[in-house]
């Protein structure tokens, strides 16, 4: 029942009650809905929460350090890892999560050096003036005929939730 009673707190996005209902309860599930208790704590960058779900974990959830407590530890590293890679995470988050999963360093967001290699940063090869066309008969819009723009035009309905 407390575990539930948490979920609805964190399905209304309210940090200071989360944090009452951990203090309070000494029977809360963190494994809740595969996680999901750690889930949003990571993807709204609430530290405090994640730090307060992890001293439940360790306290109240799993107070003796036997075989029990090892294999769930285990299993909370991995939903963990899966979460954390789906994510960007704040420095101040990582910090945090570091003490429970190893964040592989060499797996850098490939977005990071999207622009790294110098012919993308040169706009004089991208804008060519040898050999120019006269582009002003040609329509400067993108038309519902053309394939790739309703491609185009089907992601940003997307993005925007249209």
């Amino acid at each position: 029942m407390s575990s539930e009673i948490l979920y609805y707190y964190f399905c209304w996005d309210n940090p200071i009650k989360i944090l009452q209902i951990l203090k309070t309860f000494n029977n809360i599930d963190v494994f809740y809905k595969n996680g999901v208790f750690f889930e949003f704590a990571l993807s709204n960058d609430y530290v405090e929460i994640f730090e307060a779900l992890m001293a439940y974990f360790e306290n109240k959830q799993f107070p003796i350090k036997n075989e029990i407590y090892k294999e769930k530890r285990k299993e909370l590293s991995e939903i963990l890892e899966e979460f954390a890679s789906g994510m960007e995470l704040t420095c101040k988050m990582k910090k945090a999560l570091s003490q429970y999963i190893d964040f592989d360093d060499s797996s850098t967001d490939s977005r990071e050096h999207d622009f790294d290699d110098d012919s993308y940063n040169d706009i004089s090869s991208t804008l060519s003036t040898d050999n120019e066309q006269d582009n002003s008969s040609k329509s400067k819009y993108l038309t519902p005929g053309n394939n790739s723009s309703n491609f185009y035009n089907n992601k940003v309905a997307n993005w925007l939730c249209i």
